[in-house]
């Protein structure tokens, strides 16, 4: 089979522990798109928190953000596919994540609202500091999130290092009807719309795409990956996955500090 695109997610993948793009995963790329196979990123985050990475990459495909909720080319301002959060299901959300004093971030069409820099926000805040103005992500800081924000809500992101708490709450959220909590790393719960997959994300761009599911690979290391690996024609585990995302993968390579990506990519491709 001829492999036409190659989707890997970003953090714990594509990205070493330094949230860096190594050298070698920079080299596969631009072997990739010299031999006319497409490129793309599936992440948690929002689409405009990665341009730095975009920009060194020389990406202008489609990216899928926001765990699936949204499918954009950026830089052309293109969407292909979007899913919100409506604003009744918002704010139970919203109550829970109070209800049990946790850290939680807004993700919206182009700002990350937050009541407070806490968590994932204040790592964006002060990665901000060393970037260009037109690469900084848009974060709002806002007194109460029920009556200040007004934006399209695509994926609302808890933080917590409590464990027990982050499932207890997990449970809780998914009771919500039309509305699923899903765990993108242990101190993770990142929410959206029920069905919000990167997996049916993947299908709907690939069928806009003309590109058949034996045609993709896919990448990732953890629970939020498992959707698009078994969408994937081929699926690859980076060695620092989860177990369960390794299980079901057909190649389990080196780890994201060691390059996997680009290893597993020059073994299945021969390039």
């Amino acid at each position: 089979m001829s492999f036409k695109l190659v989707v890997t997610d970003m953090d714990g993948t594509f990205l070493n522990s330094k949230d860096e793009i190594s050298e070698e995963n920079l080299k596969i790329v631009k072997e990739l798109n010299e031999s006319g196979i497409l490129f793309s990123i599936a992440t948690g985050r929002l689409d405009t928190m990665i341009k730095p990475y975009l920009r060194q990459i020389g990406n202008n495909n489609p990216i899928i953000s926001c765990n699936g909720a949204l499918v954009r080319n950026l830089s052309k301002g293109e969407f292909y596919h979007a899913q919100i959060i409506e604003r009744e299901d918002f704010t139970k959300i919203v109550d829970i994540c109070k209800k049990n004093n946790l850290v939680f971030a807004v993700y919206c069409e182009y700002t990350v609202y937050s009541e407070s820099i806490e968590g994932r926000v204040k790592y964006f805040a002060e990665r901000n500091e060393s970037l260009c103005e037109e690469e900084k992500v848009a974060i709002k800081i806002v007194d109460n999130i029920y009556s200040d924000l007004d934006e399209k809500v695509f994926k609302i992101l808890v933080t917590n290092d409590n464990f027990e708490l982050l499932e207890q709450v997990k449970e809780e959220i998914n009771k919500i009807p039309g509305i699923e909590a899903i765990k993108s790393s242990s101190n993770l719960l990142d929410i959206m719309t029920a069905g919000v997959t990167k997996g049916n994300a993947l299908k709907d761009l690939a069928e806009t795409l003309k590109i058949k599911r034996e045609e993709i690979i896919a990448i990732g290391d953890n629970h939020n990956d498992i959707s698009m690996l078994e969408y994937a024609g081929y699926a690859i585990a980076v060695g620092n996955a989860e177990q369960a995302v390794k299980d079901i993968a057909d190649l389990v390579t080196a780890t994201n500090d060691e390059d996997g990506v680009a290893k597993a990519l020059r073994q299945v491709l021969n390039i």
